[in-house]
């Protein structure tokens, strides 16, 4: 069986995902597709039996791209809700508050972070990107500069050997609903 998420290894979503598929008593192997549009197309293309996608955070409000993406082909099997935290990481620990200009994130992360992060950093730039987990492998690989920061879940700064610098960063309880979808009519069933 197979699962898709929304983000990249490390994810959020990818932590709803294993939330899900742990009682499951069959084989299910995991797919990171990165976006919400990707997900509704591995499903629709049969490359999935199932997605997971963020709905909806109770600071950041309605998930925009998942909601663009989603159409009739795609059929809600289920919600469920998970406690978000966040943290800011840093390439190497040598790398203070001070240096940071830019954090990157996707752009609910930055949302439930915003009050946090302008209230830390002063004239600080947020970068919007595709998921929070693939902002720590860009950091890790270089891809962003030094003068960067991500805002991701702990997991995935730890999986890209990443610096933490502070923890808990959301501007107050973050619950997120993500959603269990499927193709339209297919007869695949979860527990």
């Amino acid at each position: 069986m197979k699962f898709g998420f929304q983000g990249d290894w490390g994810s959020n979503c990818e932590s709803a995902t294993n939330e899900i598929v742990k009682n499951i008593n069959k084989e299910v192997e995991l797919m990171p597709l990165i976006s919400s549009k990707n997900v509704v197309s591995a499903l629709k293309n049969g490359e999935i039996d199932f997605g997971v996608m963020a709905i909806e955070n109770n600071i950041g409000g309605i998930v925009k791209e998942t909601q663009n993406a989603l159409n009739e082909d795609i059929e809600l099997v289920k919600k469920f809700q998970i406690e978000i935290h966040h943290c800011l990481f840093v390439k190497d620990k040598q790398i203070d508050k001070t240096d940071i200009k830019f954090v990157a994130s996707h752009e609910q992360a930055l949302f439930q972070t915003k009050t946090n992060l302008n209230r830390i950093f002063k004239d600080i730039r947020l970068v919007k990107i595709a998921d929070t987990a693939l902002g720590a492998k860009y950091l890790s690989n270089g891809k962003f500069a030094k003068n960067y920061a991500v805002v991701c879940n702990r997991q995935a700064g730890i999986i890209n050997n990443l610096h933490l610098l502070l923890e808990n960063i959301e501007d107050g309880q973050s619950i997120t609903t993500f959603g269990l979808y499927k193709k339209y009519g297919t007869d695949f069933v979860i527990q």
